[in-house]
C-alpha cells in the first residue's frame, strides 16, 4: 500500500465531508483512509459512519476523547500501514488528481523520505488567497517556514526513527518534526503542483503563538532566535508592564484633563 491518508477531527460536521469527497475523487484507490475523530458531539460521528460504506473497506475510524490535535495526528500513525503518511485536516482537502500524480513523482524519482507540494490557502469562504510553495532548505535558518502537511507524504519509517509529532507543543509540532527531518539529512522531493486546500482560521493562526514557535527555534539551533526569545522575555518580565501602567496613568490624566476644560464647564445647574 503506497498512502496512508489520516484525517483528525473534532466537531468538523460543517466541513468534513468535503474533505471525504475530496479522498473518494483520488485515483488511483493505493491508499488506505483511517481518521481520528476526538469524540465529536455535533453529528460528525454520523457523517463518518455514512461514508464509511463508500470507502468500500478502505476506511478505518474511532472515535473516543484526546488531548489535541497532534495527540490524534499519532494515534493516526500508529494505526497506517502504508509507505507515505499524509495529513489532510476535517477542514481542508485534496487537489483534484493529487494522489495520482504524487504516486507517478515517487515511481519516476524513489526513494525520498519526504515528497512535498505547493497548498493553496482559502478563506472560510473557500476564496483562494495565496498558492504557497516553501523550500526545505528555510526550515533551519530562522524564516518562520514549515512545510503545510497537508502537502507532505512523508516515509511512514521516519515516524519510527525520529519519533512521533511532540506533544508539548500545541500548534507546531508539525513543523518541528519536518524540521529534525531536515536537521538529520533526510531527503525532500519538491511536487511541481498543488497538493491541497489549506482552509484558514484553524488553530495555528486563530491567535499569536510566537513563544512556541520561538521555543522550537532555539531547540533546533536557530542561532538568530535565542536573541529574538531573550528580548522577548525582556519585553515581557521587564518592559511591557511599566510602559502599559504609564500608559494608562498618561491616557487617565487626558482624560480628567479633557472633563476639567471641556467647554461650558461650569455653567450647568445655573439659572
Amino acid at each position: 500500500m503506497l498512502f496512508s491518508i489520516i484525517t483528525v477531527c473534532f466537531n468538523s460536521s460543517a466541513t468534513i465531508r468535503e474533505t471525504f469527497e475530496s479522498v473518494l475523487s483520488q485515483d488511483p484507490g493505493d491508499y488506505e483512509y483511517i481518521v481520528v475523530d476526538g469524540g465529536s458531539t455535533d453529528g460528525t460521528v454520523d457523517i463518518i459512519r455514512e461514508y464509511e460504506p463508500r470507502f468500500r473497506g478502505r476506511m478505518r475510524w474511532l472515535s473516543e476523547p484526546d488531548e489535541g490535535i497532534y495527540f490524534a495526528m499519532n494515534k493516526g500513525v500508529k494505526l497506517a500501514r502504508g509507505a507515505y503518511v499524509n495529513f489532510m485536516n476535517s477542514d481542508d482537502r485534496f487537489e483534484p488528481d493529487a494522489l495520482r500524480k504524487t504516486a507517478q513523482v515517487i515511481g519516476e524519482h524513489p526513494g525520498f523520505g519526504v515528497y512535498f507540494g505547493a497548498t493553496r490557502w482559502v478563506d472560510r469562504e473557500g476564496k483562494e488567497i495565496q498558492l504557497l510553495r516553501f523550500h526545505p532548505d528555510g526550515l533551519l535558518r530562522g524564516y518562520g517556514l514549515s512545510l503545510c502537511h497537508q502537502g507532505v507524504f512523508e516515509k511512514r519509517e521516519l515516524f519510527e526513527k525520529y519519533g512521533f509529532f511532540s506533544t508539548k507543543y500545541r500548534v507546531f509540532a508539525d513543523m518541528h518534526h519536518i524540521s529534525l527531518l531536515k536537521k538529520g539529512g533526510e531527503s525532500f522531493w519538491p511536487l511541481d503542483f498543488s497538493v491541497a486546500l489549506y482552509r484558514l482560521g484553524g488553530i495555528s493562526n486563530a491567535q499569536d503563538h510566537s513563544e512556541e514557535f520561538y521555543d522550537i527555534n532555539i531547540e533546533l539551533g536557530v542561532p538568530s532566535y535565542t536573541p529574538r526569545r531573550k528580548w522577548m522575555d525582556c519585553w515581557k518580565k521587564r518592559i511591557r508592564r511599566p510602559v502599559v501602567f504609564v500608559a494608562n496613568k498618561l491616557l487617565s490624566a487626558c482624560y480628567t484633563a479633557a472633563c476639567l476644560f471641556r467647554p461650558g464647564r461650569g455653567k450647568e445647574g445655573r439659572g
